[in-house]
């Protein structure tokens, strides 16, 4: 099971136009679990902390 702060490796398929592609660190992207292939670590809380606080301001909560 995949947890949040997990930080991912991710093969994906060659970029079309502005969007991501190729192999790449996951983070806070939904993507399909099969095109993730090695775990790299995982976020020390106070830096997940601050992830979810950014979030927060770009959502306007």
């Amino acid at each position: 099971m995949i947890q949040q702060g997990e930080i991912w490796w991710a093969d994906l398929d060659a970029p079309v136009g502005s969007t991501a592609g190729f192999r790449r660190p996951v983070l806070i992207v939904s993507i399909d679990k099969s095109v993730l292939t090695e775990l790299v670590g995982r976020l020390p809380h106070k830096h997940m902390a601050a992830v979810l606080a950014g979030i927060d301001v770009v959502l306007g909560r």
